[in-house]
């Protein structure tokens, strides 16, 4: 079987590399940062933010990178988080937009393996909240607990969890339309949250990319092709747990 190469796609202002930001109202920021402490990969980071009012949302996404992609073919995908306020351990989450219309959640707050459903690693071994203030973590999102929007497994709007090896199996032929980070969507819950997230990696046979949230200028590495991105565009609005799709 083929391997592909490895390749880092720093993505910044200027070159934002197939990724698009939506703020929700401007209550809400995403920023391109330095750090914060010593990021995961290079020397920036993503921050996410909300205000007052944490039904508001804030989204980074990217579907041509990964649009058509079996959802099965999925070998790698994690990512970094860091959290300087939040609300009972909440962090930044990953959301998989898929090509039956569904949409699964990886939230971080999860990942203790003691949400039901599917045997799941305890990502969170020692840390109360599962999320750690002030300290880098990186979430193993292909092994750890996921929901789905249409309640597969029983799971609308939170856990119990599931694979995505198990949603993949019960889903034949499934593919992968966008790929998110997301902060928001839930009232109290998300209250004046600031965090960060950096160094998503997600492979398959036919590519293994790692992206590198950068506040300067990218350069990107040797082979990598430069998508320039002429406009950032909105979407639609992202569900949190337990609330319907606005």
């Amino acid at each position: 079987m083929t391997t592909a190469w490895a390749t880092t796609i720093q993505v910044s202002p200027g070159s934002p590399e197939n990724w698009n930001f939506t703020n929700s109202d401007g209550s809400v920021s995403q920023n391109f940062v330095n750090g914060p402490a010593t990021a995961p990969l290079g020397a920036g980071s993503l921050n996410m933010q909300i205000g007052a009012d944490g039904d508001q949302y804030t989204i980074a996404r990217n579907d041509a990178d990964v649009v058509g992609t079996a959802l099965s073919a999925v070998t790698a995908l994690s990512y970094s988080t860091y959290e300087s306020n939040y609300v009972d351990g909440q962090a930044i989450y990953l959301s998989l937009v898929l090509s039956n219309n569904d949409r699964l959640y990886f939230e971080p707050v999860y990942q203790t393996g003691s949400y039901g459903g599917d045997a799941v690693p305890d990502q969170c071994v020692g840390i109360t909240n599962c999320a750690a203030l002030n300290q880098w973590q990186t979430w193993n999102a292909l092994v750890g607990g996921w929901w789905s929007l249409d309640g597969y497994g029983g799971s609308n709007g939170g856990p119990p969890n599931f694979t995505l090896a198990d949603y993949a199996a019960a889903n034949a032929g499934v593919t992968i339309s966008a790929i998110r980070l997301v902060a928001g969507g839930g009232a109290g819950a998300w209250d004046h949250f600031d965090g960060n997230v950096d160094n998503l990696h997600i492979a398959t046979a036919a590519y293994d990319n790692t992206y590198d949230f950068e506040p300067g200028a990218a350069t990107p590495e040797p082979g990598t092709v430069v998508l320039m991105l002429g406009a950032l565009f909105a979407i639609g609005i992202v569900s949190r747990r337990r609330q319907a799709l606005r």
